[in-house]
């Protein structure tokens, strides 16, 4: 889990930053093992990025006070990935509807 000791090194510079840190934004995604009590082990992008919080929580709690924690889980251009990247057309088809309107979304922005 290459991630965990990139976000480390990542919050580590950020705490050097001292009082003079007005905002700090970082991308993270829930904790899957836990909140699905142990069903789903394996979704380690999922687990090292709440790794990170955790860290940042225990290690730099007036950094933590400055973090807004950005969740996304999907972001607006992973359509560009194809059909892999696309799960509401594996799991719920009916949604086609949904990646219509973001694409029409992002055509015209």
């Amino acid at each position: 889990m290459i991630k965990v000791p990139q976000g480390k090194n990542i919050i580590d510079a950020v705490a050097t930053v001292g009082t003079s840190l007005e905002r700090f934004v970082w991308s993270t995604l829930s904790k899957a093992r836990e909140w699905s009590k142990g069903k789903y082990r394996g979704i380690y992008h999922f687990n090292s990025k709440a790794a990170v919080v955790d860290y940042m929580n225990e290690g730099y709690p007036e950094v933590a006070k400055k973090t807004s924690l950005l969740q996304l889980g999907l972001f607006v251009t992973n359509w560009k990935w194809g059909k892999g990247a696309v799960p509401w057309e594996k799991v719920y088809p009916e949604l086609r509807w949904l990646q219509l309107f973001i694409l029409t979304y992002i055509a015209t922005w």
